[in-house]
């Protein structure tokens, strides 16, 4: 009969961190919420604009719609690859944030560039910085956990 418990003898693995759990769980939630917020808001901004803009600016609004929501596909896909658990999943992370860094700044341009009316001005005030900083700050943690997360290593091997 094989005793419960090791012996001297026998030498035992620690756990291997490996699975969606600890701060994965955290990332999991980000990566189904992240696309829905970027969503809604859309739908807010789309919506509080005033009556007649679209049909004033379609190349500017055709424009923003299409690279946000070619953002949103971009950040689906990265969330089906977590879930899967597919080795592609950290660099992806790192490009979505590189990405999602730069997308308000693109999308700036192009409506400036469009309409004529400098909304770049918009990314020195403090209305930006206090949702874009945050978010960057944020994001670059995540980063550096998924870059040196042993969970992180264990589990994306797919």
């Amino acid at each position: 009969m094989a005793e419960p418990y090791p012996t001297a003898t026998e030498t035992v693995e620690p756990p291997k961190l490996k699975g969606i759990g600890g701060w994965l769980i955290l990332m999991a939630i980000g990566q189904v919420v992240g696309p829905l917020q970027i969503l809604t808001g859309m739908i807010e901004e789309y919506g509080s604009l005033p009556e007649g803009t679209a049909a004033r600016y379609p190349l500017a609004f055709i424009g923003d719609g299409g690279m946000r929501l070619a953002y949103v596909g971009f950040l689906v896909y990265v969330a089906v690859q977590f879930f899967k658990t597919r080795a592609t999943f950290p660099n992806l992370f790192i490009i979505s944030y590189i990405v999602g860094l730069a997308v308000p700044f693109v999308i700036g341009v192009w409506v400036t560039a469009t309409t004529g009316i400098n909304t770049v001005a918009n990314f020195a005030t403090a209305d930006f910085l206090k949702v874009y900083a945050p978010g960057a700050i944020i994001g670059a943690i995540w980063v550096a956990y998924v870059v040196n997360s042993v969970r992180v290593r264990n589990t994306f091997v797919n």
